[in-house]
């Protein structure tokens, strides 16, 4: 969205509190969701007992996304960028692009741009939020630690969104 916002004209503080607002509404759609999963986690009390498979099932993915996301790595290195593996599907993209560019004529900007990022991190969910399920089992098997484990989870929040913040 800032780099829309530059490439069309706009500089300096517009630039800044757009893109303050863009990742504060990526923040808080995050924040909502993994807050909201956890209410629906706990819910349906059997979670908990499947405790270990989730985590099992969760390494078995990280392990082979971190080997899909190597051979991205070597794919982008030698030109091929298109042919990667982990990528939003073409008709999201679409999505995304058309939600900033349609957005990005109006002149209440800010709001704008809040609303644009909690549109587009839900439909970037499904890329980013991989986190969610595991950390909120283990909230759900250590219930003494559920504080710390929710201020883990918005230290990822935190994190995911500080490259919106500091670029």
């Amino acid at each position: 969205f800032v780099s829309y916002m530059t490439l069309t004209g706009r500089r300096g503080r517009d630039v800044l509190c757009v893109g303050a607002a863009f990742a504060s509404g990526v923040f808080l759609t995050y924040l909502l969701v993994g807050v909201g999963l956890l209410q629906v986690v706990q819910s349906l009390g059997f979670f908990s007992s499947l405790g270990r498979w989730v985590y099992l099932i969760t390494a078995l993915l990280c392990a082979g996304l971190a080997l899909l996301t190597l051979r991205d790595f070597f794919k982008a290195r030698r030109g091929q960028a298109s042919e990667m593996t982990l990528k939003l599907p073409a008709s999201l993209r679409r999505r995304v692009h058309k939600v900033i560019r349609e957005h990005a004529q109006v002149q209440t900007f800010v709001g704008v741009a809040f609303v644009t990022g909690f549109v587009v991190s839900l439909i970037e969910l499904a890329c980013t939020g991989q986190v969610y399920l595991p950390t909120i089992m283990f909230v759900l098997s250590v219930p003494a630690m559920a504080t710390q484990a929710f201020l883990y989870l918005l230290l990822y929040y935190l994190a995911l969104t500080a490259p919106f913040f500091f670029s």
